[in-house]
């Protein structure tokens, strides 16, 4: 068992899990375009199948002009809270397993977007050890 943040697990595990959080208040405050790509840079390393990194990100500043775009496609309970965030993320991933031959795509299997998953996490871990932003 492990007690962490209020939180106790049933068994032990490591205290990261359980300090986790999920954000739904921004100060609004501006970001550096830097800090976001450098933030970004590290899901560039991130463990794929293949050495293939499916995903693609699209981002914006809250101070760029093509923030109201990106907040009109969060669906309405989401837009809310992201109106007072530095920054959105969207991240993408391939369905199509690519050949290098330049021969027609295949279709991927179902669970294409799995890779996402540890990119998310390394991304946000880089941010928390690395940047001023505050994670936790």
């Amino acid at each position: 068992m492990t007690t962490s943040n209020s939180r106790t697990s049933e068994f032990d595990i490591d205290p990261m899990f359980l300090d986790r959080w999920s954000p739904r208040a921004f100060t609004g405050e501006a970001m550096d375009k830097t800090v976001l790509l450098t933030i970004l840079e590290a899901a560039h390393w991130a463990p794929s199948a293949s050495n293939y990194q499916p995903w693609r990100f699209i981002y914006t500043l809250n101070t760029e002009p093509d923030w109201d775009r990106f907040i009109g496609l969060l669906n309405e309970s989401n837009q809310v809270w992201a109106r007072s965030a530095s920054a959105l993320v969207f991240l993408f991933s391939d369905s199509l397993s690519r050949r290098d031959d330049g021969s027609e795509p295949k279709p991927r299997s179902p669970s294409a977007s799995a890779p996402t998953r540890p990119t998310c996490r390394i991304t946000s871990r880089h941010a928390k050890c690395r940047t001023a932003v505050d994670l936790s």
